[in-house]
């Protein structure tokens, strides 16, 4: 989730992740309500989940009707782990506008990450009912929360097209222009939020350390606040270019270097690492690599 830019086109996919056009989501609020809604899912980017709470609930009061704004308020709180705060929130949400696949499915979620069993099945057929409807239109709910859900393969496949074609661009991209030199190292570029004490640097900082520095020259992009620790700076020095990224907007950020290979070492994330792989990392080849 990100915020929109004051330019961007009413006709391209919402900010917020629901799926629908600009102008048919958080476009249509009133100015004011706008431009908290988009000042607090910046902040919520940034995981400052304070000042995100103050601005939303702001827009809240000035648009108190708004489902989305109910919405956002939850999805904030959902980050945020307080699931009880986030189900008052998403409940408000359903109450004015009952069949939303996205606020449904969060719900769910943040009932079952309080282990509240109250009424779940019931919200899990309200979920595989809209998803039946099928068809283009429709917000778009997280697929991978749909995961821990009794819903059917079918049912996964719709809810992952949606949420699919919210991560498209709003304009074709052309494929960059390469000019590939003949070096005498292959450059490889690492992106992860991963450079840090977590499961995917310990299985991968000593093949990192490994890598054949004579015929390699490796880059790092952490999407993730910057590790200081003991770990962090160990995997920094496997490097011999590191660059910290995480809080810049995946818009602004650019690889200065291209890379012959780019290698994300994750296997999923947000549209961050979408866009720094389909616009700002012209390689030869890209290669995700899964945890």
């Amino acid at each position: 989730m990100s915020a929109a830019a004051s330019s961007m086109s009413r006709n391209a996919p919402c900010h917020c992740g629901s799926g629908k056009r600009y102008k048919d989501c958080h476009g249509a609020l009133r100015a004011t309500a706008t431009g908290w809604v988009e000042r607090g899912l910046a902040q919520l980017k940034l995981r400052d989940f304070d000042a995100a709470e103050t601005s939303l609930r702001e827009a809240q009061h000035l648009a108190p009707n708004d489902a989305r704004i109910h919405a956002n308020l939850g999805t904030l709180y959902v980050h945020w782990q307080r699931y009880a705060d986030a189900e008052a929130s998403l409940a408000a949400a359903l109450r004015l506008a009952p069949d939303e696949p996205y606020v449904l499915a969060l719900l769910a979620h943040a009932r079952q990450s309080q282990c509240a069993w109250r009424d779940l099945s019931s919200l899990h057929a309200r979920i595989a009912e809209v998803l039946d409807r099928g068809g283009e239109t429709g917000s778009a709910c997280d697929p991978f929360a749909l995961l821990s859900m009794p819903i059917t393969a079918q049912q996964q496949l719709v809810a992952a097209q949606r949420y699919a074609r919210g991560l498209e661009p709003s304009k074709p991209i052309r494929a960059p222009a390469l000019a590939v030199t003949r070096a005498d190292r292959i450059r490889i570029g690492f992106v992860s939020s991963d450079f840090r004490s977590h499961a995917t640097a310990a299985l991968m900082t000593e093949f990192w350390e490994r890598l054949d520095r004579g015929r390699l020259e490796p880059f790092a992009y952490g999407i993730f606040a910057r590790d200081t620790g003991r770990v962090g700076q160990r995997i920094e020095r496997a490097f011999e270019h590191f660059v910290d990224v995480s809080r810049i907007y995946c818009r602004t950020f650019s690889i200065s270097s291209s890379h012959e290979i780019t290698s994300r070492t994750k296997g999923w994330m947000r549209a961050l690492s979408t866009t720094i792989l389909t616009r700002f990392a012209p390689s030869i080849a890209q290669c995700p690599v899964s945890g």
